[in-house]
C-alpha cells in the first residue's frame, strides 16, 4: 500500500496525546522532532500564557492525523 507524500506516519509513541512542557524555548531541532513525531509543544510564553489567562491546554493539541476530528 503506497502512502501519500502529506500523509505522516503513525506517531512512535503510542500516546493518544503527547505534549513536551518547558520553562524555556525549544530548539529548531526539537520543533522539527516534535513535528515528525505528533508531539505537541509548549514552550515558557506558551506556559505564561495558560497561567496568566487560564485557558485549556487542549486547544493547544493537534489531533493525530490518523484521529478523528
Amino acid at each position: 500500500m503506497s502512502r501519500s507524500s502529506t500523509e505522516r506516519p503513525a506517531p512512535e509513541h503510542r500516546a493518544t496525546v503527547a505534549l513536551m512542557v518547558t520553562n524555556a524555548r525549544y530548539t529548531k531541532q526539537a520543533r522539527v522532532f516534535a513535528s515528525k513525531h505528533d508531539i505537541t509543544l509548549i514552550d515558557a510564553d506558551g506556559l505564561r500564557h495558560l497561567s496568566e489567562y487560564g485557558d485549556s491546554v487542549r486547544g493547544r493539541i493537534t489531533p493525530h492525523s490518523g484521529d478523528a476530528p
